[in-house]
């Protein structure tokens, strides 16, 4: 019995105390498909680039700490994992390693991808998130 309740709270300690659990490897896949995505089409539009696909495989997580980001249960998630660039003439795969920010919503039913940007409008960095689908 003793077992069990260390058990139970070592669990609500290791989430940060949130009671959010941290997201699934399907779940960190997306979101760095959609941050490859987002980086791929600011390179396109300063150096026009043609339009590419990326998949990512073999996602391997070696880092999963709880933090909050503007007051809602987040994750900073680190690894690594292969990805393969589909260009429309082409494919390139490699091993990267990774580093996001995943946010959960109040509502607790979506995810969506962090990223610190500086603003066109004010100086500094600031938090943009877009949703993880």
């Amino acid at each position: 019995m003793i077992r069990l309740i260390l058990t139970v709270m070592l669990i609500w300690f290791l989430t940060g105390c949130s009671g959010v659990a941290p997201p699934s490897s399907q779940l960190v896949e997306k979101a760095l498909a959609l941050q490859l995505n987002l980086a791929h089409q600011q390179f396109s539009q300063h150096l026009g680039s043609p339009p590419a696909f990326f998949e990512v495989k073999h996602l391997q997580i070696t880092d999963t700490e709880p933090l909050k980001i503007e007051d809602l249960p987040s994750y900073h998630i680190q690894g690594n994992y292969n990805v393969t660039v589909k260009l429309p003439k082409h494919q390139v795969s490699q091993r990267q390693n990774f580093d996001v920010y995943l946010q959960r919503q109040i509502e607790g039913k979506t995810w969506r991808l962090a990223r610190r940007q500086a603003s066109h409008k004010e100086p500094g960095l600031f938090w943009f998130t877009y949703l993880i689908e």
